[in-house]
């Protein structure tokens, strides 16, 4: 299992530049703090997808069952780089101290957290093959719950009946993903 960021960021107390982007990556983003994250060597990450359940059945005495097998769909993600460069001129450092690199060092990770952030959620491989997919292109078909069960529309505002339709349908869920302006909704 993975770490979250800042937990990793605790791991490395010797290289205290690390751990220290290491957690401003996370104060930078709500979504990206939840994640447990782990390394992955090489270039790709294989693993399977459930894609059916075996049959399951009662049977009589000296009755049979009838043989099945699930299905598992093997799928790979391809890593992707994200990051950008920065350079910081030697005479503004000199005449206007190290502060000017720690803070534009700063800008520069928190301009990544939101990023990766956003591509979580928004990410596109067909409009920028250099990116992952997001959230909006992997959840298809039967995984899309409508915002209003009774009323099901495109701009239909999303009911409790739904959201909790939603949170049933994910095992184990720990989170909600939204905007502010959603959770601003939902909380009153």
């Amino acid at each position: 299992m993975g770490l979250t960021l800042l937990e990793a960021s605790k791991m490395n107390s010797g290289e205290i530049k690390r751990a220290s982007v290491i957690e401003m990556f996370a104060e930078n983003s709500d979504l990206l703090r939840a994640f447990n994250w782990e390394d992955v060597p090489g270039g790709s990450l294989s693993y399977n997808v459930e894609g059916s359940l075996p049959g399951v059945a009662f049977r009589g005495y000296n009755e049979g069952y009838t043989p099945s097998t699930g299905i598992i769909n093997p799928s790979v993600e391809v890593l992707k780089i994200a990051g950008g460069q920065l350079d910081v001129d030697k005479a503004m450092i000199k005449t206007r101290g190290p502060g000017v690199r720690a803070s534009q060092e700063s800008m520069k990770v928190k301009a990544l957290s939101l990023h990766i952030a956003d591509k979580i959620i928004n990410g596109d491989s067909l409009s920028n093959p250099r990116e992952f997919d997001g959230l909006r292109k992997r959840i298809v078909g039967s995984q899309l719950i409508a915002a209003n069960l009774t009323a099901p529309s495109a701009n239909s505002a999303l009911s409790l009946e739904a959201l909790d339709a939603a949170i049933d349908e994910v095992d184990g869920a720990t989170h909600l993903i939204m905007s502010k302006d959603m959770r601003r909704k939902l909380q009153k």
